[in-house]
């Protein structure tokens, strides 16, 4: 069991795509989402022990992120433990200056920091002919101080529901709320329910029909059985 020297990681890092950045202090770690005009504290890691990876960390809300070489002492490679790819980090000079402080929490600012983050980073705006400046500028109007966050949350929903896109989504935990895009007609299958309900329930109903329509033979499983072929 080793834990990958804390002096070597000491620093700033930045995802290549994604918006994230990670300081490490030490065993502790802490990821901030930044856009070019926003930035928002994340999530905290403390580094554990591990076998098998140059360090690993726990998430302070559940899960693991895990750090492999990049190849230099300034690049690694970064993986989540719910993730089947690798994201690229780099170590820069400091965290942004926007960071101190970070962008308030008002619902004015969450606004910005939601259509900024979807501006930076969703890739599907012509693909589903979304004109994303239109819809931010129309929806701004809609976005006052007094907005609750239960409002706030009708008009981001609203915002990114056209999309039909299970990639998108907004979990709303104080709320007890929580929004996942869909495909239209899709749910004539999920009838509603989240795609982790689907999975544990009707999945196997649902290929087992494909099986017995097209296929001469068995399919080969890999990923927990996740992707078939």
């Amino acid at each position: 069991m080793i834990i990958g020297s804390a002096q070597s990681l000491n620093g700033v890092w930045q995802s290549h795509g994604y918006g994230d950045l990670f300081r490490i202090q030490g065993r502790d770690l802490r990821e901030f989402e930044v856009t070019s005009k926003t930035c928002v504290t994340g999530f905290k890691a403390r580094q554990i022990a591990t076998p098998d990876q140059e360090a690993a960390f726990k998430i302070a809300d559940g899960g693991f992120l895990f750090l492999k070489s990049g190849g230099s002492r300034d690049r690694k490679f970064l993986r989540f433990d719910f993730s089947d790819s690798d994201i690229q980090i780099d170590r820069v000079s400091r965290v942004p200056a926007l960071c101190d402080p970070p962008t308030a929490n008002t619902p004015g600012d969450n606004y910005e920091v939601f259509t900024r983050t979807f501006a930076e980073h969703y890739i599907s705006f012509d693909l589903k002919q979304i004109d994303w400046d239109k819809a931010v500028a129309d929806n701004q109007t809609r976005v006052s101080p007094t907005t609750t966050p239960a409002q706030l949350l009708d008009i981001l929903v609203k915002m990114i529901e056209p999309f039909g896109d299970i990639h998108t989504a907004i979990d709303a935990p104080d709320l007890k709320r929580e929004f996942e895009g869909i495909r239209p007609g899709t749910d004539r299958i999920l009838h509603g329910r989240t795609e982790e309900q689907f999975q544990k329930t009707d999945m196997r109903r649902l290929l087992a029909l494909t099986d017995r329509t097209w296929l001469e033979g068995p399919v080969r499983k890999c990923c927990n059985d996740q992707i078939e072929y």
